[in-house]
């Protein structure tokens, strides 16, 4: 029986915190470091609608960058299917795979805004962190389903699970290194259903 949803206010509450820190297992870490290596090799500017208000200061004209994975996609699919079992377990959900956002490379002195993902799509979502050079530690800063404010620190090789559609988060310290970057896997929650505009 599906459930109706059609803002984030109206998700369920998956897990107690909405947050956790895993280690990424080390067969898949493998894989993400192998689509790394040949990715990092032809860094694009990171472009999207609203990126002006989201990912602030640095070079406004390249203050970010996305590795892209589309000539790899069968080992990106391949890594966003070995992942669902561990979305499932953590969130006590059946989940759908929606979307792998790429590796995104943050750089100098940029802050990502507080924000919720998308409502349709990104219910369970994890932050995979996959290299960094950095100067200060740069927390994750996310509220629990209670709306208290924690500050998340994460080392490459550890994943962030987090119900990314359901809690505010972001990075509002302004990053001070060379590059910080992340890759992202998303998916939905299969039993509700988005009746939004």
């Amino acid at each position: 029986m599906e459930n109706i949803f059609k803002t984030y206010k109206d998700l369920p509450e998956c897990t107690e915190l909405g947050f956790k820190v895993v280690d990424c297992p080390a067969e898949i870490w493998q894989q993400i470091q192998e689509v790394y290596e040949t990715a990092k090799k032809d860094p694009h500017i990171e472009g999207f609608p609203g990126k002006e208000t989201t990912i602030l200061g640095g070079n406004q004209q390249w203050n970010s960058e996305i590795f892209r994975l589309d000539f790899q996609s069968e080992a990106r699919d391949r890594i966003h299917q070995q992942l669902l079992p561990l979305h499932e377990e953590w969130s006590g959900q059946k989940l759908i795979p929606t979307m792998v956002y790429g590796i995104r490379s943050y750089l100098d002195n940029v802050s990502l805004v507080m924000h919720v993902d998308l409502v349709e799509t990104h219910h369970i979502s994890a932050i995979i962190i996959v290299d960094r050079d950095e100067r200060e530690p740069w927390p994750l800063h996310i509220e629990d389903h209670t709306g208290k404010l924690h500050k998340v620190f994460a080392k490459p090789g550890q994943i962030i699970l987090y119900e990314s559609a359901k809690l505010i988060h972001g990075r509002p310290e302004a990053f001070q290194g060379n590059y910080f970057r992340n890759f992202y896997v998303h998916y939905k929650l299969a039993d509700w259903k988005f009746a939004g505009a």
